[in-house]
């Protein structure tokens, strides 16, 4: 069976995804108890999250088409009689804009490996206000939002290297201030500026910080700085800026952190180092114990491995949730002067009109009141900043 998913249509990718398995299993394409695809092989094959995968499947699980076996995966029910099948389809059918409507209000299980709950910080001049979101063990977070927006004071408060005015945070069930040292134990960073001494060389690094970690492990070191290509010779300043990261990774993976919180770790990489570093977290993540928090400008990587995004504006949520969602929400319109009818113009979020025409965002709910004349395009991450920077946080 293969899968195919199109950004043009209205259905959202996971719907997608049940809607064509449905169709191999009724049809006998799919016979009873075969293996499906796993979540993370089928999210690769199609370049989407895993946690879009995992919402297929377990609401093809609810509506019994499928059955999980726990550390096997997910396998074709027995088929009864094709009556059967069809009123149960019918079924499926008549109800599935209530499924689709509690699926959307559902929470992701599985343990919080953080959570940040209506978090402040007030500056004066700038205030974070009532921040929440929560990053379950075995997932990459993405934190997004223009300069200033307050991403730094987030990752800066969940370190305690500032102290919250309210709210609170808590890592792997621990309260980040009360339990600072235990918690310190099972963190790992990664900054844009390095927080070594410039002349040490990397075995140096190596034996500085294995004093500070109680599970330090100095064989894992070295052999990550092998697998890596650092040269343990070498002063940290004689390091590019992708072998400097790659170096605070291998400190963080040496003491097997729980938790990696990345600040703009990508700046200043060519796109090869970028594409390494990110096949690195997705190993790291890979046994669903870990999880990363990774704030970045270049949105690209975070659509490439991100299961969830946090999207921060003037120190408030603007959106917290699965990227897919997120980029499944809007669509980028464009069209003629003459198909911009007052209506039309009401649905828009961040408008520009130019003398050939407009271009904005528009929801997806949407897509019924658009005039034939206008183009759709499936929008990217970048573009959905760029468009809400126009429009006051909605309610």
């Amino acid at each position: 069976m293969k899968i195919i998913i199109s950004n043009s249509s209205p259905l959202p990718i996971y719907e997608q995804i049940k809607q064509q398995v449905k169709t191999a299993i009724l049809s006998g394409e799919l016979e009873e108890n075969q293996v499906l695809p796993s979540l993370r092989v089928l999210a690769g094959d199609l370049k989407i999250s895993v946690l879009t995968t995992m919402r297929a499947y377990n609401e093809l699980e609810q509506e019994g088409f499928v059955t999980s076996i726990q550390g096997k995966g997910y396998y074709v029910m027995p088929r009864g009689s094709q009556l059967m099948q069809e009123q149960f389809l019918r079924e499926v059918e008549r109800s599935l804009e209530e499924a689709v409507r509690a699926a959307a209000m559902a929470n992701i299980g599985g343990e919080q490996l953080m959570d940040v709950d209506a978090v402040s910080k007030d500056y004066g001049k700038f205030a974070l206000r009532d921040v929440s979101f929560s990053i379950p063990k075995g997932y990459i977070m993405g934190l997004i939002g223009p300069n200033g927006a307050g991403k730094t004071t987030i990752i800066h408060l969940i370190l305690n290297l500032l102290r919250r005015d309210s709210g609170k945070i808590a890592v792997l069930g621990m309260d980040n201030i009360a339990d600072d040292t235990a918690i310190k134990q099972q963190v790992g960073v990664a900054f844009d500026c390095v927080p070594y001494v410039d002349d040490w060389k990397v075995r140096d690094v190596g034996k500085a910080m294995s004093l500070f970690y109680d599970h330090w492990s100095r064989s894992k070191f070295l052999g990550l700085a092998e697998e890596f290509g650092l040269d343990s010779g070498k002063r940290v300043k004689e390091l590019s800026r992708g072998m400097q990261t790659k170096l605070m990774l291998a400190c963080a993976f040496a003491h097997d952190a729980k938790l990696l919180i990345l600040d703009e770790p990508t700046s200043g990489m060519d796109p090869v180092a970028r594409s390494e570093l990110l096949d690195m977290l997705q190993a790291y993540i890979a046994d669903g114990e870990k999880s990363v928090l990774f704030s970045t400008h270049i949105t690209t990587d975070l659509e490439r491995v991100a299961d969830f995004i946090t999207y921060i504006r003037n120190g408030q949520m603007y959106f917290t949730g699965p990227t897919d969602e997120l980029l499944e929400e809007w669509r980028l319109i464009k069209g003629g002067r003459e198909d911009l009818t007052p209506q039309l113009k009401e649905k828009i979020t961040g408008l520009r009109v130019h003398p050939t025409g407009f271009d904005g965002l528009v929801k997806s709910k949407d897509f019924t009141e658009i005039s034939d004349g206008c183009i759709l395009d499936k929008v990217s991450l970048e573009d959905i900043m760029l468009y809400t920077a126009k429009e006051a946080k909605p309610s």
